[in-house]
């Protein structure tokens, strides 16, 4: 097979999360040394079960995965994933970040500031128009917003974008080919040919409900900083916040009436201590300072300062205390002596692979085993792309 069904077939494997998608692929270095490798290989990682492994080897079938390549191919859609140079650098640097992105449009745009555009689906007039004149007025600045292509907000952030003649980012939860809702239809086809639509999902999946969760941290993922123009107390848009905190990512909000439903959740936002959105002048006001450090640079694995904090800090506060008084007592953990040693190299504040395997002597594919096995017993978790913290 070309290189590209190589790629393809591990971008489109959805037996695995994408964490241990790509703690294989960091294993053994490449999709086709993924679809080369025997049995005794995958049981060698440590961190995959018998049914996983032969879920994998089922999926290895040449012919149907050179047949959907060449139909992705002559659909006009691309492929890049973690292993290519064009691969966004945002959100590279995520912890769960997604193998594979399919796309349509111009890929490059990723790497320009970014900012994220969330709110409700059922917005009112006030919502809608506030979205699209930020987005028009930040698009005339060059600034790329992405959003969900979703009703309400969303399609205005874009229409807003695309009259500012700016560039905008569509990030859906199906196959790039299909256009989700139908009404943003002239969306769909200006960002085709002025901006980009991508997904983590293969062509042919069509959208669904629990695909919009995993598409909410690309949102967060790709962008700077996320603004909620408008959103109930409870709104879905909210777990785009909570994935942008996770990533480092700053929040602002929309205010609104307190006696208006959908105003309820951006002004408990703000409340926690979100930036309050005022204008798009004073916004850039505060936001410009922070552009300035590039994602580029190393320290974009080390979480920015949010404005919008408290809500967490408290409950990592609250975690913290609890897991220093658990920590003492390993004895009620099985843990084998490379565990143990494993598990000691880390703390409440974040460490790479790199730093324990420094620290250990360990080979590099016996570490990600053993923080695999120490992350599904709970003992820690990854907080940023190769960054884990202690849990307990």
């Amino acid at each position: 097979m070309m290189e590209l069904c190589y790629e393809y077939w591990w971008a489109s494997y959805y037996g695995l999360t994408d964490l241990k998608k790509c703690s294989v692929f960091e294993a053994l270095g490449n999709a086709k040394a993924i679809y080369e490798a025997s049995v005794l290989v995958y049981e060698g990682l440590g961190f995959l079960s018998k049914e996983q492994i032969a879920a994998m080897e089922a999926s290895k079938q040449p012919s149907v995965i050179e047949k959907k390549t060449n139909e992705m191919i002559a659909k006009g859609i691309r492929l890049t994933t973690l292993s290519m140079e064009d691969y966004p650098k945002r959100l590279r640097c995520i912890a769960d970040a997604p193998y594979g992105l399919f796309y349509i449009g111009d890929l490059s745009i990723t790497e320009k500031p970014c900012i994220g555009m969330v709110g409700a689906r059922r917005a009112t007039s006030y919502g809608r128009t506030m979205s699209e004149h930020f987005a028009m007025q930040l698009a005339e600045k060059d600034y790329v917003i992405v959003s969900g292509m979703a009703r309400g907000i969303d399609g205005a952030s874009h229409r807003g974008a695309l009259k500012g003649n700016g560039k905008t980012i569509a990030v859906l939860g199906g196959g790039v080919e299909f256009c989700y809702p139908k009404e943003n239809r002239d969306i769909y086809e200006l960002l085709k040919q002025n901006g980009l639509i991508l997904s983590q999902y293969c062509p042919g999946t069509m959208p669904m409900a629990h695909f919009f969760p995993a598409r909410n941290r690309i949102i967060s993922g790709l962008s700077d900083v996320v603004m909620v123009m408008e959103a109930k107390e409870k709104s879905g848009s909210l777990i785009t916040v909570d994935f942008a905190l996770e990533q480092g990512r700053d929040i602002y909000a929309m205010p609104g009436r307190i006696t208006d439903t959908m105003s309820l959740g951006c002004n408990l936002l703000i409340r926690q201590g979100a930036g309050i959105l005022q204008s798009p002048d004073l916004f850039l006001e505060d936001y410009l300072p922070r552009t300035a450090e590039s994602y580029m640079e190393e320290t974009n694995l080390v979480p920015k300062t949010t404005h919008y904090a408290p809500r967490k800090t408290d409950k990592i506060d609250k975690t913290i205390v609890e897991s220093k008084e658990k920590s003492d007592n390993l004895q009620n953990f099985s843990l084998e002596k490379e565990e143990s040693m494993v598990y000691s190299c880390f703390d409440f504040y974040a460490r790479s692979i790199q730093d324990v395997a420094d620290e250990t002597g360990l080979d590099l594919l016996k570490l990600i085993s053993v923080v695999m096995r120490l992350c599904e017993k709970g003992l820690i978790k990854e907080s940023f792309k190769n960054q884990y913290i202690r849990c307990k």
